[in-house]
């Protein structure tokens, strides 16, 4: 991991962190290391204990969920997007693991910073909340879209979802 080098410059800003203040994003950037990663490595773990908000800026990640039997992928996530707000905001340990599936740039900012954004930028919040909301709407639908088709329009589901939602193309690769 590197620290950040400039968060002010950042191509890759979410709405929600274009709305801090110069100070604030001074402060982020003091508390906030960049890395990149390769796939398969595994940015956080299903119960190890969660001290950092995750942004990624680039990149293809699955979360999933370790069973006792085998792993559950409930969202494949491209960047740019926050991992694990809900744990990060509320408890203490990751609940899911987050694996990337290529290549990902990912920041790791300090959870009390990014709380204290949340606690006194009202605008910031308003854009977390909104981007929460927006995640778990899609989510519904995704749940009730599964549970109400067969195993082929599962199939053709999901193989939609990576062409319209992941690379905007009509032509890839599968990287699972």
């Amino acid at each position: 991991m590197t620290e950040s080098s400039g968060c002010t410059e950042c191509i890759f800003k979410s709405p929600a962190a274009k709305l801090l203040t110069t100070d604030e994003i001074l402060t982020m950037e003091k508390n906030c290391a960049v890395t990149d990663l390769k796939a398969g490595d595994t940015i956080f773990k299903q119960g190890v204990f969660s001290s950092n908000v995750v942004y990624i800026k680039h990149g293809i990640v699955k979360l999933h969920i370790d069973g006792p039997y085998r792993e559950q992928i409930i969202k494949i996530a491209k960047g740019p997007t926050y991992l694990g707000l809900p744990t990060t905001l509320d408890e203490k340990f990751y609940r899911y693991t987050a694996t990337t599936v290529e290549e990902t740039g990912a920041c790791f900012i300090d959870k009390t910073i990014f709380k204290q954004f949340v606690q006194e930028n009202g605008q910031f919040a308003y854009e977390i909340i909104v981007d929460l909301c927006k995640q778990e709407l899609l989510m519904f639908n995704k749940c009730i879209s599964k549970s109400q088709k067969n195993a082929r329009g599962r199939i053709a589901d999901a193989l939609l979802f990576f062409k319209e939602d992941i690379y905007e193309e009509d032509e890839f690769k599968l990287p699972l």
